[in-house]
């Protein structure tokens, strides 16, 4: 996660404060467009953003607008071969917002200013697969991050995923309580890594090491034992690095993630529990100010990773840095 130095800090700090900001769409009445059609349901799945049931598949196209007020909303459904991609894009005198979304997994949501508004500008880019992509500013002034899922993003910045991130979710989707679950989401894992053992994620990667196995019996038994452990398993094997998997793992991989597939929202009960065995999760509660949640983030840690780490939680800010710092190299090692 990269994160801006100090002048980029005030600078960004400054945006936050300004007024427009906390206002989006304020000139045009009532609800978004998206919400009003009930064209398509907006949620998070798995940690990704998703547009789902797409109006059953039908290509449509609508568009509202206001030309003595200045806003425009427009949403449209291209369906090809059967595979929809849902596009939005709202203007205003003040900004203008485009969002895409497609069967395949991947999207893009944008919300640039316009005008004499002074909020900075976003971008987050969502691949198939691989991290998710935050560009909050720009120039100078920039703050980028990058996180497994959505709710990485929140967990790592919180204030930051709020002021930014929410008001452009909330175009798509007004009603969406999406920082609310973010933090029910940190409070569960939280409470979950005081009470639970962690022998899960190293019994999935001996599941997996077993896929590529000379013997058929084997293969297939460790591939029906991963389908039975079901959703808490679905992001593990979504974040695998496809590097170190033979042809074989790497096939029947891509059948499990197919298998488990879902289309029901996630809850902050379902997402802590594939979270509270996520290493990257813990790195970043490891830079908390609570010095309790340090102290439980440096243990539980230490199951997941089945060693000791080398971090005090009661360290000044700048020791804990560096003990980060080295603790993330070493990982990105292993």
């Amino acid at each position: 996660m990269s994160r801006p130095g100090n002048r980029t800090v005030a600078l960004l700090l400054g945006l936050l404060t300004a007024p427009l900001f906390a206002q989006p769409a304020a000139s045009r009445p009532g609800s978004s467009l998206p919400a009003k059609l009930s064209w398509v349901e907006f949620s998070v799945v798995l940690g990704r953003l998703h547009a789902l049931n797409a109006h059953y598949g039908q290509s449509l196209s609508n568009t509202e607008e206001d030309p003595e007020a200045g806003w425009r909303e427009t949403l449209s459904i291209n369906v090809s071969d059967g595979h929809p991609t849902v596009l939005y894009e709202s203007r205003d005198p003040s900004q203008v917002l485009h969002a895409s979304f497609s069967a395949a997994g991947d999207a893009s949501i944008e919300r640039r200013p316009v005008g004499e508004a002074v909020f900075p500008p976003v971008v987050l880019t969502q691949p198939v697969e691989g991290p998710i992509t935050f560009v909050v500013g720009e120039g100078d002034a920039v703050f980028r991050y990058e996180g497994e899922t959505v709710w990485h993003l929140f967990l790592d910045q919180p204030e930051v995923c709020e002021l930014h991130l929410v008001p452009a979710l909330q175009f798509l989707r007004p009603d969406w309580p999406i920082a609310k679950t973010a933090q029910q989401v940190e409070n569960q894992v939280l409470d979950r890594a005081r009470t639970t053992t962690v022998d899960h994620r190293r019994h999935w990667q001996t599941l997996v090491d077993e896929l590529g196995s000379a013997r058929f019996s084997e293969r297939r038994a460790a591939q029906q034992q991963l389908r039975r452990i079901g959703q808490p398993v679905a992001v593990f094997l979504r974040q695998l690095d496809k590097d170190t998997l033979d042809a074989e793992q790497c096939r029947r991989v891509r059948e499990l993630t197919r298998a488990l597939a879902t289309t029901t929202a996630d809850t902050p009960t379902r997402v802590a529990a594939w979270m509270v065995d996520d290493r990257d999760a813990w790195m970043i509660l490891l830079s908390r100010n609570d010095a309790r949640v340090r102290s439980v983030a440096a243990r539980h840690l230490s199951r997941v990773l089945g060693e000791p780490i080398d971090f005090d939680p009661d360290a000044t800010a700048d020791t804990r840095r560096e003990q980060i710092a080295r603790l993330q190299t070493s990982l990105t090692k292993n």
